[in-house]
């Protein structure tokens, strides 16, 4: 739903605004109207954490949902799961909880009422809450998000960790191991590129030693680095010495081995 999208609201408030008599009374409206907008359906009041199919679902308030203006309890029904909606008032704060009667994950937002509530005599939604973008994203993120998804303000899930860790390698794929390497390795912020190839392979050659031992650049060129590749036996072509993959070492004749 989009932050500035208030349909519904003023149906609601027509509805009940005649009744409301406190600025908690108002918090809960405005609490019930976002939860019906998010597909929520208010089943009753009370905290019974039994669905029945019998339950009556609707998108307004029920009787005596403000019997009690210091303690709310509606109970609301989302994808065939039970929550529960607490307000509670003490010195002029509302803390609201949001429960999940399956697996009782529940949420805590914290609302100043004379700070929050502008009013609880008005047409419009402005003229009875303060800063109505701000208090729909915390509802969203604090109240919604944390018992629905199990992701809260500060939360991560397994995926948001990978997609992040994806986004680092794609970050340092394909650079030298020093171009913008976290500062906690100053050997290579210093541009030391000991085991560069190990560690990268798109990195510029190299090897793992410490020393590097030198090379014929033009052996390299045509016979190319790493271990020789002789996969066919003796070669007709050489004519020095045996090839050591049919002769035995000298001085070794207690096995065949080599043979």
């Amino acid at each position: 739903m989009s932050e500035t999208n208030l349909y519904g609201f003023e149906t609601l408030w027509k509805l009940v605004g005649s009744s409301v008599e406190s600025k908690s009374e108002v918090l809960i409206v405005f609490l019930h109207w976002f939860l019906t907008r998010h597909g929520f359906l208010c089943v009753g009041v009370g905290d019974d954490k039994t669905l029945n199919d019998d339950d009556e679902k609707s998108e307004l308030l029920p009787e005596r949902w403000n019997c009690d203006r210091k303690a709310y309890a509606l109970r609301y029904v989302f994808e065939g799961n039970l929550y529960i909606l607490f307000g509670n008032v003490s010195d002029e704060t509302m803390v609201v909880n949001l429960l999940s009667a399956k697996d009782q994950q529940v949420s805590v937002v914290a609302f100043e009422l004379n700070s929050t509530i502008l009013s609880f005599r008005g047409d419009r939604l402005s003229a009875l809450v303060a800063n109505v973008g701000k208090q729909l994203v915390r509802l969203k993120d604090d109240m919604i998000q944390t018992v629905v998804t199990g992701v809260g303000k500060d939360g991560q899930t397994q995926t948001d960790l990978t997609e992040k860790r994806l986004q680092e390698f794609e970050k340092y794929r394909g650079r030298a191991l020093t171009d913008e390497y976290p500062a906690s390795m100053p050997s290579r912020a210093m541009g030391i590129q000991i085991g560069s190839s190990d560690l990268n392979p798109l990195a510029m050659p190299g090897s793992g030693m410490l020393m590097e031992p030198p090379r014929n650049p033009l052996n390299d060129r045509f016979r190319g680095r790493g271990p020789r590749f002789d996969p066919f036996g003796p070669n007709p072509m050489r004519n020095f010495g045996p090839d050591p993959d049919h002769m035995a070492p000298p001085g070794r004749y207690d096995d065949d081995m080599f043979m």
